[in-house]
């Protein structure tokens, strides 16, 4: 008669663990990424649909270019950073929150652009915050193209909560020809974001 091998109780539950997705740092080191420790954003690669690949850095040490400026009086938490493919441009995306005075920042920011050259466009529109309660607020939709002189041409892209307690959003960049226009879901556009008297 074979006896079958005891199996440890510790192996076990980490066997256990690996099968619902937790990993384990003793165990499995090569699946678990450190973000703290990385000195630069956690590397990935997108097959897109068409089956081109494109890499990507992740998380808040990805870099930010420099040309990609944020609002003066925000601090910018960078989430991605995707390289250009064969028929992509250069993007990434990170989230900013612009303090207590959203308005007034969106406003300096355009205003800024405006005067570097950039071709601004703002527009608010009202529409309920996906929280719980759910709350009606105000968001802005900013966009701001650039041609380059070399050719070719360079975007940013915004959508800030302009009422709500967190006075945060997403700051996006495109390096090259963007396609199409943010669009909310929102039922009615209010005005421009200017700052309220």
């Amino acid at each position: 008669m074979v006896k079958s091998p005891r199996i440890e109780p510790v192996h076990a539950w980490l066997s256990a663990f690996r099968c619902i997705g937790i990993p384990n740092r003793g165990v499995e080191p090569d699946l678990l990424v450190d973000r703290r420790r990385s000195p630069r954003g956690i590397p990935a690669v997108y097959t897109e649909a068409d089956g081109t690949t494109r890499s990507a850095s992740l998380g808040p040490k990805s870099s930010w270019p420099a040309w990609a400026t944020k609002p003066r009086t925000s601090t910018l938490t960078v989430s991605a950073r995707f390289s250009a493919s064969p028929t992509q441009p250069a993007t990434g995306y990170g989230e900013v929150d612009l303090g207590k005075e959203p308005r007034q920042a969106v406003s300096i920011y355009a205003a800024a652009l405006t005067a570097s050259g950039w071709s601004v466009e703002l527009a608010e529109y009202e529409t309920v915050w996906p929280g719980m309660p759910p709350a009606l607020t105000s968001v802005c939709i900013f966009d701001a193209t650039i041609e380059l002189e070399r050719g070719g041409s360079r975007t940013l892209r915004g959508f800030f909560d302009l009422e709500h307690r967190t006075g945060k959003g997403t700051l996006h960049w495109i390096d090259g020809p963007a396609l199409g226009r943010m669009q909310p879901l929102a039922e009615k556009k209010k005005g421009t974001c200017e700052p309220r008297r």
